[in-house]
């Protein structure tokens, strides 16, 4: 038994050593990629395993949208200056650090340019066109999108502008940027909901609503929801297209050489027969018509799918 026990005690012995001594098991690991949320890089999201220095501040994080590169020599010198017992592996040790964003939307964008345009006399139904900038704007994660622009220029009569845009707006950290453009006038025009084919008729429902800038407008561009319902495309037309005249044409409704039902309707009468188109027609459009049984042409107004209506002969009154 006192064999066992000596064995054990042995056995045992090590263990207590190594859980008396945590330093020398807690190696720092070398972290690959970190995504950081606030304003600074900590020591943990460069290293693990390193305990309470993890909340350590070491540098300024990047700014949003961005990402810092840390180098093996610079790992060295952060891990020599904060007590951690961690040496490069090789040269292409690295951390690369992100900093945790969301870029601002373009339309949050424009509207903030909007507003400030809008205390300087500028009008608010507009297009923004920023001349200066390839777009991509950042915030912090936890931080709103608000978006404002300061040091504002505006020249009324050629509706140009210039002015630093920031956001967060307020932030003394905020992203920052020079910018120009100009606004432009937009008036609303019908477009279609849904991909129309030739021969289909253009219904109201089929329409919705666009803004387009105004001087585009004037360039044969349909205005009226009047100008497209009961036409039919020359072509297919895709939804939400800004259409032209030229895109659209009346809906045939008699077919040359095709039968067609003539109508005569009077205070007195309704007849009917049935005749051969020789001329297209649209609704409201005049057409001639070929009686088969008398082979006479009489000339008819459409009125409906393959169906024309004719006049009663004037009497003229003999005296």
């Amino acid at each position: 038994m006192r064999k066992l026990a000596a064995a054990i005690a042995i056995g045992i012995a090590p263990l207590l050593i190594l859980a008396a001594t945590p330093a020398a098991a807690s190696t720092p690991i070398l972290v690959n990629r970190a995504v950081v949320h606030g304003d600074m890089v900590k020591l943990g999201d460069l290293f693990r395993n390193i305990g309470d220095k993890a909340p350590v501040e070491v540098d300024v994080a990047p700014a949003p949208g961005q990402t810092a590169t840390y180098h093996a020599v610079q790992l060295a010198n952060i891990a020599r200056a904060h007590g951690l017992d961690w040496k490069p592996h090789n040269q292409f040790d690295r951390v690369a650090v992100e900093r945790a964003s969301k870029m601002v939307p373009r339309d949050v964008i424009d509207q903030a340019i909007i507003k400030a345009l809008a205390q300087q006399g500028a009008p608010t139904e507009v297009e923004v066109e920023i001349q200066n900038w390839q777009f991509r704007m950042f915030v912090p994660v936890e931080k709103p999108y608000n978006v404002a622009l300061e040091s504002v220029v505006y020249d009324n009569q050629n509706k140009r502008f210039s002015g630093t845009i920031s956001a967060p707006a307020g932030d003394p950290n905020a992203e920052r940027a020079q910018i120009y453009g100009r606004i432009y006038l937009v008036v609303e025009v019908p477009v279609l909901r849904r991909r129309v084919n030739p021969g289909e008729q253009i219904k109201r429902e089929d329409i919705d609503f666009m803004k387009v800038r105004d001087y585009q407008a004037l360039r044969g561009i349909i205005v009226s929801p009047g100008a497209l319902i009961g036409f039919t495309p020359r072509r297919a037309l895709n939804d939400h297209t800004v259409l032209r005249d030229s895109d659209i044409q009346p809906l045939l409704l008699v077919s040359r050489n095709e039968t067609v039902t003539v109508t005569l309707n009077t205070s007195s009468m309704s007849l009917s027969t049935q005749g051969k188109a020789l001329d297209n027609g649209a609704k409201g459009e005049t057409v001639r018509v070929l009686n088969t049984k008398s082979n006479k042409t009489v000339e008819g107004i459409v009125t409906g799918p393959n169906t024309v209506a004719v006049k009663a002969p004037t009497r003229v009154a003999v005296n």
